[in-house]
């Protein structure tokens, strides 16, 4: 996998672009939707890996555990937590 640079990530002010925390560009985009959801994509991916946390610590056989393990391996992420 690629290396990229990590969140947290904000969507500029109508710009069409995706800012790091250091304020350095990280991706342009067409619309401030996109911004805005490729923007969170950190963030989410964070709370998607908790709630496989969760998830397996309630029942790791359970089918929502093994969705969210598909998808996260499909996004090339293989640490757990």
């Amino acid at each position: 996998m690629n290396a990229h640079t990590p969140g947290p990530w904000r969507a500029g002010d109508d710009d069409g672009y995706i800012y790091d925390k250091g304020n350095v560009i990280v991706a342009t985009v067409m619309n401030d939707d996109d911004a805005r959801l490729i923007a969170a994509a950190p963030e989410m991916l964070g709370l998607l890996k908790l709630a496989q946390v969760r998830l397996f610590m309630l029942d790791g056989a359970n089918a929502e555990y093994e969705v969210i393990d598909a998808l996260l391996t499909s996004l090339g992420v293989t640490n757990r937590g």
